[in-house]
């Protein structure tokens, strides 16, 4: 098991994206989605827990460059079949839950330090090194992308 979410309860409100916006001293709102099961799995810096579920995804995604699991669309689903959820029923109250999967996608945010060889950052200096972030996206009903 990667993730275990012991107390999930289904909510019909809206999922708010904020950001706060220092030129302005105030929050803004991104965008909003429907409702949805959204959870950060991981930290580096966080519990044993949370490292070992980034080395899990790691492992299972970012390690595959160059390899042929990552070369098509499908190669990839050939190579990752997918998720098992298992719910139980601990408390005797139900709830009925709409999983849409033509909108479901997991994305794993990447950030790493490079060596800033090409002066990315224009600063003159080739030897410091620069933030290089990147997101990639498994989409449930279509296709996958890396940005």
């Amino acid at each position: 098991m990667i993730f275990e979410k012991v107390s999930f309860k289904p909510s019909e409100k809206e999922v708010v994206l904020t950001d706060f916006d220092t030129d302005e001293s105030e929050t803004v709102v991104l965008d909003r989605l429907t409702p949805r099961f959204r959870e950060t799995i991981g930290k580096r810096t966080g519990t044993t827990e949370q490292v070992a579920q980034i080395n899990f995804w790691e492992n299972l995604i970012v390690s595959q460059e160059g390899t042929i699991n990552l070369e098509s669309n499908n190669n990839f689903r050939n190579y990752f079949r997918g998720l098992f959820f298992n719910v139980s029923n601990a408390n005797g109250t139900d709830n009925l839950v709409h999983l849409d999967l033509a909108d479901a996608t997991i994305e794993l945010f990447l950030s790493i330090n490079i060596t800033d060889t090409s002066d990315l950052d224009e600063d003159g200096d080739t030897t410091d090194l620069i933030p290089l972030n990147s997101t990639f996206t498994i989409n449930f009903g279509g296709e996958n992308s890396v940005g």
